[in-house]
């Protein structure tokens, strides 16, 4: 009964030091995964705010020339109002201009020439 006392405790102190051992390795390989995963984690953070730096500053590079462009719109709006009145008044004077029904009436404003179905009335002073 010694004997196998004996061998059991024998057995159990090797085993004791095979878990110790491996409890060391697995905390070694733990911290090394550790590590690893923060350096990444580390990493990916500085990336990601090295974007964000670039996409902030590109940001403020076209916000001026977003504003340039607006004016530039608006300028061209506005001269595209200013031609659509001038073409409604060309429209309309090209549409009185060209009607069959008042071309006499035009002919007496453009020219001195008066209608040749009008007779000329004149003034003659009576001198009792």
């Amino acid at each position: 009964m010694l004997v196998i006392e004996l061998s059991s405790k024998i057995m159990n102190a090797v085993e004791h030091k095979y878990v110790a051992k491996n409890r060391r390795t697995t905390r070694v390989r733990s911290t090394k995964a550790n590590r690893r995963i923060a350096r990444e984690i580390v990493l990916r953070i500085f990336a990601n705010s090295t974007l964000s730096v670039i996409a902030l500053i590109a940001l403020f590079k076209l916000i001026p020339y977003q504003l340039k462009q607006q004016k530039e719109i608006q300028e061209m709006n506005q001269e595209i109002q200013e031609t659509e009145n001038r073409v409604n008044k060309l429209r309309d004077n090209f549409s009185y201009n060209f009607d069959p029904s008042q071309s006499r009436k035009i002919m007496q404003e453009v020219t001195p020439k008066v209608d040749p179905n009008l007779r000329r009335l004149f003034f003659v002073k009576d001198n009792k």
